[in-house]
């Protein structure tokens, strides 16, 4: 869901890059904010821990956006730099989120196959896979 969420903010930030007020992008600004409220929602919805770091590396991007308003004109390459370099770390977190989650999932599937008592050959206790027993 939270790739859904930045997928469409991929594809409607150049649709609003033209709304600008001076240097202040606010069409950027309220797109972005816009996925900090659906990542912020992701975050309390669901016990992942890189969804709160992904919800926090927004929020910072979100009040870069506002650097126009509190800093002279030069400052507004630094804050597009800025905010290239979280989008980095966000694309980051979430590979790493993937692979958390996956894992999350296998060890759920072997704790299940733990319980009901199967063995993996391996350490010999447990009950006989039923594939393998003896007539």
């Amino acid at each position: 869901m939270a790739a859904l969420l930045i997928v469409a903010t991929i594809i409607s930030e150049p649709l609003v890059q033209g709304v600008q007020v001076g240097t202040w992008r606010v069409g950027i600004l309220g797109v972005n904010a816009l996925l900090l409220a659906g990542l912020w929602v992701l975050a309390e919805l669901f016990d992942r821990w890189w969804l709160v770091l992904v919800s926090a590396l927004q929020l910072v991007l979100v009040l870069s956006a506002l650097m126009p308003l509190m800093a002279a004109p030069f400052a507004v390459d630094t804050g597009v730099a800025v905010r290239l370099a979280l989008w980095s770390a966000i694309s980051l977190v979430l590979f790493v989120g993937h692979y958390e989650a996956g894992a999350a999932k296998r060890f759920a599937r072997e704790a299940r196959s733990n319980d009901e008592g199967i063995s993996d050959g391996v350490s010999g206790h447990g009950k006989m896979a039923p594939s393998s027993r003896r007539s």
